[in-house]
């Protein structure tokens, strides 16, 4: 009997004296596996194809068999196929199917497939949506037999891998001391599904120092699918740096105030700045030269402080607007006294009268006294007489400076000595004998001052 269907069979074996043992005959039914009982529902003695019957103690007999029939097992192997990229439907490879059977199989997935995943029974392959989590998924398939209705189970491994993500930190120029922007939109993102998108990341600079060419470091980002599921987990992110130019962040001068001075001779001003714009209680102050407009005295005299100039440990992270500020102060005289010198003269000698004649107290550094008019009281012999000075002349080099000093004379003491007289001119006049001793005479002083009147 060969490629039995769906009906029963069944054979009568008659032994006779001279034969006595009878061959089975050979039975098959594709996808199964069949031999012959004694009873319909195999339940008694099975002959299998090739044995043979024997009649007992060489007596005619005869027996029926039934054909019994049992189905296959099918071998079906666990396979690893294809594997896909998350975000693109996929379709595996065809699976290598099962044997034994009639050869008309159906598939049907039985576990571990993803939410949307098909079967083609026909070309054998297995379907997952685009939607499809990244991972690795053990499908257990079933073959049945669709003549005997064997089944078999097999796992196809088929692993979804992440997509390939690229996140880019955009390039940013900032001042010092200013954040870097952080959005999302400083970063691109390069390989999305369609629907999807970078809901957060995290932008950190690499240093908050004054530089160019440092970097922005993208990390920590989490993707959205339209639906507002984090998707995070399915892709594999590369993270590209952003290039990051810091510059020095402006700060102004400005004038607190300038202070006034005394005439000293120099043109030098001293001024407090402020400094707005600084970061924090950062080490960076303001320093420039400060000058008057000359170094006369006066009232409201321009000032001009330039180069002004940063400093401190933190000066590099800043840029200063201003160069130069103006301010006004006054330069007041500076107090000079001129002291005459106490002098001793003989009467009808006159004061000495010289710059050295004087000394002079306050004078600053550089002037000198150019001139001096010193006046006697008297000319006449006195203890008590006064040589006062005046109208001094103060120089700096070749230019009077003069009214820059407040000048207090002090009058020297003058004493007048008289005059001693050591020789008279006696001048005796002749005369006739008058019988006395008597002579008219006249004396003189020779060293008389001036036109002095002595009498001797």
């Amino acid at each position: 009997f060969k490629n039995l269907k769906n009906t029963a069979a069944k054979v009568t074996l008659s032994a006779s004296w001279a034969t006595t043992s009878i061959p089975v005959p050979s039975i098959e039914k594709t996808g199964y596996n069949c031999s012959w009982n004694t009873a319909d529902d195999g339940s008694g003695t099975t002959y299998t194809v090739g044995s043979s019957y024997s009649a007992a103690n060489n007596s005619a007999t005869e027996i029926t068999l039934y054909a019994v029939c049992v189905a296959s097992n099918l071998p079906f192997a666990n396979q690893t196929l294809n594997g896909g990229t998350y975000g693109n439907a996929y379709t595996s490879n065809a699976f290598t199917g099962a044997t034994g059977g009639t050869g008309e199989y159906t598939y049907t997935i039985v576990s571990g497939a993803p939410t949307g995943a098909t079967i083609n029974s026909t070309n054998r392959t297995i379907s997952f949506p685009a939607t499809t989590p990244a991972g690795t998924y053990n499908v257990e398939v079933q073959v049945e037999d669709d003549n005997s209705g064997a089944t078999a189970t097999a796992v196809m491994t088929i692993v979804i891998a992440p997509r390939a993500l690229t996140i880019t930190a955009n390039d940013q120029s900032i001042a010092y001391g200013t954040a870097i922007s952080t959005g999302v939109n400083q970063a691109t993102a390069s390989g999305l599904v369609s629907g999807h998108t970078l809901s957060s990341i995290t932008l950190t600079p690499s240093t908050s120092e004054v530089g160019i060419g440092e970097k922005i470091v993208a990390s920590a980002a989490v993707i959205k699918d339209g639906s507002n599921n984090t998707v995070t987990s399915n892709y594999e992110i590369v993270y590209v740096d952003g290039v990051l130019n810091i510059s020095p962040k402006d700060v102004t001068a400005t004038l607190v105030s300038c202070s006034n001075k005394t005439y000293d001779g120099t043109d030098s001003a001293t001024c407090t700045f402020n400094l707005t714009g600084k970061v924090g209680n950062e080490d960076v102050d303001v320093t420039g030269t400060c000058t008057f407009a000359d170094i006369n005295t006066g009232t409201g005299k321009e000032i001009t402080c330039s180069p002004l100039e940063l400093t401190g440990e933190d000066a590099a992270n800043y840029n200063l607007t201003n160069s130069s500020l103006s301010s006004s102060a006054n330069i007041t005289a500076k107090t000079l006294t001129i002291t005459g010198k106490d002098q001793s003269l003989t009467y009808g000698e006159s004061i000495a009268t010289g710059t050295n004649q004087v000394t002079v107290n306050g004078l600053v550094s550089g002037d000198s006294l150019n001139s001096i008019t010193l006046t006697a009281s008297t000319s006449s012999v006195t203890n008590t007489g006064t040589i006062t000075p005046s109208a001094a002349v103060i120089k700096k080099g070749s230019t009077t400076v003069t009214s820059n000093y407040s000048i207090n004379y002090v009058a020297g003491a003058l004493t007048i000595a008289t005059k001693p007289i050591s020789t008279i001119n006696v001048s005796c006049n002749n005369k006739t004998y008058d019988g006395t001793n008597s002579a008219t005479c006249t004396l003189s002083v020779p060293n008389k001052v001036g036109s002095d009147v002595v009498n001797v």
